[in-house]
């Protein structure tokens, strides 16, 4: 307070992307700030593992709490930083990976949001804009709290009893609360209401109403998530103190809720809708999953509890509709209104609403010849979407997110094996020769696809800009592959029994399979996406492929060929067929892709034109993979594969 009035002490900060440049216009940049006393995190302290430079400088961007602050000083410099450094823990629990890149993304689209911005994200497929928005709106409405002892007898009681049924586990955890309230031995005498959920409740309410109703508004207050509104009338909030009734039904409806919510989850404040060509304004309003009207609803009701039991956090909740790949729909005047005008229908989107649009940048397409290898898209990587301009008004408010530069993905690729490397057992050599390979077959597969792009460009008589070749290759992988990398070899890594001996070759030496498993996922991700056809530049894209994969691991430990195919001819030695089936080449990799995808669960697309044996390989699998009743010893041990043929023409349309 400063003569009577409140003074803000605002504290700037500032965070470099480079922090180690060395121009000379950053280095006198530098020497000013040190003579302001302000600190700017040297690459060091931001590469730190314990994150907690990185975390303090988002917390403090975003305006959330840090958990075990302390003020610390620069490890280079030995400078104290401009605000005390802590962890924000709900980052490691849902295992993001937080780069710098990352963090400035984050800053980024929130100051658009403070900002009352709209936020249209174009870039890339698979560059995290989905996992980024959703991250955003978690650390958004987090709350540093740990779970209540109300909330603990009700979760406890969970794991006491062996009840299978909600009513059974409701009753088990009244009673609990019965003890927690001190009415346990009173209560259990009276049999008729110790065995009655709705007796129980409205005894301990009556007993304890006070009490009982301010725990439970309590909770509502300390957790958004819990919505009451759903299921009761506001009345029964603004009488529960007065009213055991009211305060019996509010405690029932909280010990359900709490047993039936498995975690303290913040899912609920991000409402993703997936847009494809189908959809429809209709669609958009009444989505099952969280249409317009939808969040709007549980938008007014946060605004309801927050006016009728005064909750501050309440006020400051928001939630996220999300729109991914937007411009792929042709309702582009629905998403103007929504994002631009902030409105649905005319009429205006509650201030707790935020509304978030990611898409796919429009380019044109590279045209060849009707060729029926062409027709069947032979082309695997050229760099083109299926998606409309946007139109001038959503342009201009356009972000450009982009795509990862390689030293970021390589940031990205470390980070997420210091997830895994308990888990898989790696050492610190396994995991720096594993990030090495997914990051060399990245940037391998990217120089690939540059090379084909600009063979498909002559072809159509034209030549492509260097930015624009680039732009398009960088779409050929994303962070996508490198997740799938890792799914891959987590799966290959904890094969056991016949899967182990088949794919593996049941090798005793635990960093021998490690290895063999690597190998394997980068097969399945990277080497056989590049095809087999030796009349294409198919052969000479492998090879260069296992070239670079020797240059990082040597000659002797990175044979990706003969891995695959001895796994390949394991599977197909344990894989019946009928009579009159060839077994070549495209057919054994078409059943190694089904069998290995199907059992890591792992989506696959077999791409091809007739006659390259793609039904043929799903039919034999589906044949062979029986269960019990398989005939080898591989397929008895894997699950039974249950077919569903879905026919895809031309003619199908996107609803379809």
């Amino acid at each position: 307070m400063v003569d009577g009035k409140p003074e803000v002490n605002y504290k700037w900060s500032l965070l470099a992307t480079n922090p180690d440049a060395t121009d000379p216009g950053w280095v006198r940049r530098q020497d000013l700030l040190r003579s302001l006393k302000m600190q700017v995190p040297t690459k060091e302290d931001l590469q730190r593992n314990d994150r907690r430079v990185l975390d303090a400088y988002l917390a403090n961007g975003l305006g959330i709490d840090l958990h075990r602050k302390a003020v610390e000083n620069s490890i280079p410099s030995g400078a104290e930083f401009d605000f005390a450094l802590g962890s924000l823990p709900i980052i490691d629990q849902r295992q993001f990976v937080l780069t710098l890149d990352f963090v400035m993304k984050l800053l980024c689209m929130n100051e658009r949001i403070e900002c009352r911005v709209p936020c249209i994200m174009e870039g890339e497929t698979g560059v995290s804009k989905t996992a980024l928005t959703r991250m955003l709106f978690v650390l958004r409405n987090t709350v540093v709290r740990a779970p209540s002892s109300l909330e603990q007898a009700v979760l406890g009681s969970k794991s006491d009893s062996a009840a299978s049924c909600l009513e059974e586990q409701t009753l088990a955890a009244l009673r609990k609360l019965a003890d927690f309230w001190g009415l346990g031995d009173e209560l259990q005498s009276e049999v008729g209401v110790w065995h009655t959920t709705d007796l129980l409740a409205s005894r301990i309410s009556s007993n304890r109403m006070e009490q009982v109703a301010d725990s439970l508004l309590a909770e509502i207050r300390a957790d958004p998530g819990l919505d009451p509104l759903t299921d009761m009338e506001a009345s029964v909030l603004t009488s529960c103190k007065q009213n055991a009734e009211a305060a019996a039904q509010l405690l029932k409806w909280y010990v359900s809720t709490r047993l039936t919510l498995s975690s303290r989850s913040l899912d609920w404040t991000f409402y993703p809708i997936d847009v494809h060509a189908a959809l429809t304004p209709e669609d958009i309003a009444n989505n099952s999953l969280g249409g317009v009207k939808q969040v709007v609803a549980r938008a007014k009701r946060l605004q309801s509890i927050a006016k009728l039991i005064d909750s501050e956090r309440h006020r400051r909740a928001t939630l996220c509709l999300f729109f991914d790949e937007f411009n792929t729909s042709s309702c582009m005047g629905v998403f103007k209104e929504l994002l631009i005008d902030h409105s649905f229908d005319g009429v205006p989107l509650p201030e707790n609403i935020v509304v978030v649009a990611a898409g796919n940048p429009s380019r044109e397409k590279i045209e060849l010849s009707a060729e029926s290898s062409d027709e069947q898209g032979h082309q695997w990587a050229i760099g083109h979407y299926q998606v409309h301009p946007l139109p001038a008004s959503m342009q201009q408010m356009m972000w450009d997110y982009g795509s990862l530069k390689p030293d970021q993905e390589k940031e990205f690729i470390e980070k997420r094996l210091r997830f895994l490397q308990s888990r898989e057992g790696l050492s610190d050599t396994e995991l720096n020769t594993l990030a090495q390979l997914v990051h060399a077959s990245q940037q391998e597969t990217r120089d690939l696809a540059r090379k084909h792009i600009d063979i498909c460009a002559q072809k159509r008589g034209g030549a492509i800009s260097p930015g624009e070749l680039d732009a398009r290759a960088s779409s050929s992988v994303s962070l996508r592959d490198i997740l799938r990398v890792f799914k891959l070899f987590s799966f290959f890594n904890h094969a056991t029994g016949p899967v182990a001996e088949v794919f593996l070759q049941s090798s005793r030496n635990p960093q021998q399979q490690r290895h063999r498993a690597m190998l394997l996922a980068l097969a399945v991700v990277y080497y056989l996406r590049l095809g087999s056809d030796s009349s294409d530049l198919d052969q000479d894209f492998r090879r260069k492929f296992r070239t670079r994969v020797k240059g990082v691991c040597g000659q002797q430990d990175a044979d990706v060929e003969g891995t695959l195919i001895r796994a390949m001819a394991a599977l197909i030695k344990q894989t019946v067929f009928d009579a009159g089936i060839a077994k070549t080449r495209g057919l054994q990799e078409n059943i190694f892709m089904v069998v290995v995808c199907c059992l890591a669960q792992v989506p696959l697309m077999i791409v091809g034109p007739p006659g390259s044996s793609k039904t043929l390989a799903v039919t034999v699998v589906g044949e062979n993979a029986r269960g019990e009743y398989s005939k080898t010893d591989f397929y008895k041990a894997a699950p039974t594969l249950i077919p569903f043929h879905y026919q895809c023409s031309r003619r199908s349309t996107s609803k379809e």
